[in-house]
């Protein structure tokens, strides 16, 4: 059908260039039969949408168009107006920088068509978006037939082509995305290279903005250590101006395993190196809205924080009272510190509350004056934290002594992970972690005291 429609394109053609200048309703009569064969000019619109789009209603156009001849053809010029149902929604006129050199029977891609105005607005664009078509109510196109790579040929002004359902395709360039990112590592890490990511991210347009899926890779200085392909349960719905954040993503892949990707922890920030988002402008509650596609997602630097997520820390327990105890509710404590890493682990600071049953007996915040280094997989001893206050009377403390455990109600520590014989290693917080039944040690003054 297509050497057809491009066998009587070409005869009219022929008869065309009879004239060295076709007359006003030769070119209308070209129109005229390139819309009788339904032999569209332009197979595929581009429309990128950016946050300036919400004050000045200006979008940029890419098209692709097609050459139904055996001829060479290239476009000089177009003037364009398009909608939908009849209506106009945005029209241009634009002469080629770099004309479209358009290969016999091909298509090719226009240079990018910058400042085309949406007549009514961004808020009324957005309702014919889902549509996925654009209707051109009327195209005017300067063109040369038979050129050489673009140069030469005979100049052809068309007028009057129409076409109808040109499949259209919306991205938003939206800047910076994503503004924090938290990083979860466990002990399973250590195996199977998988973390866990929550994300806070940011709607810069004064319209409900709906993420559905995100695909990045992450990493830094052009290296990726962290691939995210993620469609969302329950889509992230950012209100206009503000953030929001994703919720967990689990088992997101280090693309060079745990050992690397510990090296760039130090640095605090991770690169996206590109990728996609699909988004809903104008949603409602997470409902509807205008599907978008936020491409060539990149951003250099953002900030991230990297927890150590560990069941549990500490094996054993020994806490001193001493007579002492009495007068100032000090007592002396000490623990053994369990590695389950199979990297060396070193311990810079360590702050717990521990009691029974929910109710805190002692507290501390300690640092290190000389780190705690764990071997892999190994245990170390703490040493002595002289100087723990007791949070409860010494009398509460005496009264579970017998049962000769503490629990850990909420353990905190900075530590460093892959370091060497205590130097250097990857910083994380470890936060929040809870161990019940920690066997204990408990050592009371002699009676004669």
């Amino acid at each position: 059908m297509l050497l057809l429609h491009s066998s009587v394109l070409s005869v009219l053609f022929a008869v065309l260039f009879a004239s060295a200048t076709p007359a006003p309703a030769s070119r209308d009569l070209l129109g005229d039969v390139i819309n009788a064969l339904q032999v569209g000019l332009v197979t595929h619109i581009d429309v990128a949408i950016t946050v300036g789009t919400l004050t000045n209603n200006l979008v940029s156009i890419v098209l692709e168009v097609q050459n139904p001849l055996i001829l060479e053809l290239t476009v000089d010029s177009i003037s364009v107006s398009a909608g939908v149902n009849g209506a106009a929604v945005t029209s241009f006129d634009h002469t080629f920088a770099t004309p479209i050199v358009i290969p016999p029977l091909g298509t090719a891609t226009s240079e990018n068509i910058a400042d085309v105005l949406l007549i009514d607005g961004i808020t009324a664009f957005l309702d014919i978006i889902p549509l996925g078509v654009l209707d051109l109510l009327n195209i005017d196109v300067n063109v040369r037939v038979g050129s050489i790579l673009g140069i030469g040929g005979i100049p052809l002004p068309i007028t009057g082509l129409h076409q109808t359902g040109v499949a259209t395709t919306y991205t938003l360039t939206i800047g910076n995305l994503i503004t924090h990112i938290d990083l979860t590592i466990t002990v399973d890490t250590v195996t199977n290279n998988l973390v866990t990511i929550d994300f806070e991210a940011q709607n810069p347009f004064n319209l409900e903005l709906t993420l559905d899926s995100l695909l990045t890779n992450a990493g830094l200085n052009g290296a990726g250590f962290a691939s995210l392909d993620h469609t969302f349960a329950s889509p992230v719905v950012i209100p206009p101006l503000g953030t929001a954040q994703s919720g967990n993503i689990a088992d997101v892949l280090l693309t060079q395993g745990l050992s690397s990707f510990l090296n760039i922890v130090p640095f605090g920030v991770l690169d996206l190196l590109g990728g996609s988002s699909d988004v809903r402008a104008g949603s409602i509650s997470g409902v509807g809205g205008a599907p978008l596609k936020i491409t060539d997602l990149e951003q250099a630097g953002v900030p991230t924080s990297f927890t150590l997520l560990i069941d549990s820390l500490v094996s054993q327990i020994a806490l001193t009272i001493t007579v002492d105890t009495v007068t100032n509710g000090l007592v002396t404590m000490g623990f053994n510190v369990q590695n389950p890493l199979n990297v060396e682990l070193t311990l810079d600071s360590i702050s717990v509350s521990a009691g029974l049953n929910g109710i805190s007996l002692v507290a501390f915040d300690h640092t290190f004056t000389s780190p705690l280094v764990v071997p892999p997989l190994g245990t170390v001893n703490s040493g002595n934290i002289a100087d723990v206050p007791l949070v409860q009377t010494l009398s509460a403390l005496l009264a579970i002594v017998s049962t000769g455990i503490l629990d850990l109600l909420n353990v905190g520590s900075e530590v460093r992970a892959g370091s060497v014989s205590g130097v250097g290693g990857a910083p994380f917080k470890i936060s929040g972690l809870e161990q019940a039944g920690v066997p204990t040690i408990f050592t009371l003054p002699s009676p004669n005291s």
